[in-house]
Formats: C-alpha cells, sequence, structure tokens
C-alpha cells in the first residue's frame, strides 16, 4: 500500500510539473494554456491527496488521521470537480508576469491556497511528531519523507504568487527534488519501507 501511494504521489508530481511546462513552453493559445492549467491543478491537488495518504500509512496512523484523510479525498474531488465549472475555480486564461497563458482566479481558489496549507502542514506536523520520538533507520526515513515535503511543498506554494500576488514563482524550480529526497534516501541508504 505505502508503495503504491508513493508512486500515485510520484504520478501527481509528475501531472503537474509536465503540464506546467506545457504551459510555460508549448502552449500555442489561450485556450490550450488554459487546459493545461486545469490538468496541471488536477495533479497538484491528487500529489497532496497521495501524500498525506503515503505519511499516514508509512507512519501507521491512516486510523488515528482517518477523518482528516477522508475529509482531504471529498474535498480534493470538490475541487477537481470545480476546475471545469467555468468560474468557480479559474475564470479564464490570460496572461501574467511575463508568461504568454496563465489564468485567472476564481472565488474557489482562494480555498484551494487554504487547502493546500492545511495539508501541507498537517503532513510535516504528523512526520516531525513521529520524527522526534523515533531513532535509527526509522528516523532517517521520515527526515527524508519530511524532507521532500518541506522542498516540494515550499517550491509548490510559489506557484499561487503569480495569479494572486504578482510574483514570479521561484520556488517551482525546486519541486522536482521532492520524488528524489525520498528515492535518495530509499535507495542509497538501504531503507527498507514495510508493506
Amino acid at each position: 500500500r505505502v508503495h503504491q501511494l508513493w508512486f500515485l504521489t510520484t504520478m501527481g508530481v509528475a501531472v503537474w510539473s509536465g503540464n506546467t511546462f506545457l504551459l510555460i513552453g508549448f502552449s500555442s493559445s489561450l485556450e490550450m494554456g488554459f487546459l493545461f492549467s486545469k490538468i496541471l491543478h488536477i495533479g497538484s491537488t491528487l500529489l497532496l491527496i497521495f501524500y498525506f495518504h503515503f505519511v499516514l500509512s508509512f507512519l501507521f496512523k491512516v486510523q488515528e488521521h482517518k477523518n482528516w484523510l477522508i475529509m482531504a479525498y471529498i474535498t480534493g474531488i470538490i475541487f477537481i470537480i470545480s476546475i471545469f465549472i467555468h468560474g468557480w475555480f479559474m475564470l479564464g486564461p490570460s496572461s501574467a508576469l511575463g508568461f504568454k497563458f496563465w489564468f485567472t482566479i476564481g472565488n474557489l481558489y482562494w480555498l484551494y491556497i487554504l487547502y493546500y496549507f492545511v495539508y501541507a502542514l498537517l503532513s510535516i506536523k504528523i512526520l516531525f511528531k513521529d520524527f522526534k520520538k523515533s531513532d535509527g533507520i526509522r528516523r532517517r526515513q521520515i527526515f527524508y519523507i519530511m524532507l521532500a515535503g518541506l522542498v516540494g511543498y515550499g517550491g509548490g506554494i510559489t506557484y499561487f504568487l503569480p495569479q494572486t500576488v504578482g510574483v514570479y514563482p521561484f520556488g517551482s524550480f525546486i519541486i522536482f527534488l521532492y520524488p528524489i529526497l525520498i528515492t535518495y534516501g530509499i535507495f542509497l541508504h538501504g531503507i527498507k519501507i514495510k508493506i
């Protein structure tokens, strides 16, 4: 289960980053750019949910945080559906900060940012709590998972800047480290994850 959730998390990263790359590098029209924006938000929503679920499964805390997990899935599905309802999540295509094809946010987008912060911080908080109580290999495992979350979410947060406060998303360039850090910890340190 843990391996499957990690795979789904990395697929979320791939959908998010791949469509960001397509949005910035290959959009030839506002409509195409808007489509890539929608798909990348689906990826970011899924990676948020799957990372949280991965953390809970890895730490054997799914039952303890079951309500938070159910809420993550329900809220995520609502956001994914709202992406395709004009005006709720995004109003339409636009340009911002030298990006030829970007988007204008809708009213639900502010709730999405809150959702992102809540689940990013909750994941890190749960990891940190177990990190303090752990030792040896388990402590190193948690360290790399927590570091990956901090780097990934730290970079991902800057993605909200162009459409909200008009600042370039400088942190997006470090998000690729997110899956690499966990992979590094797993393979180069001989860390085994129980299934």
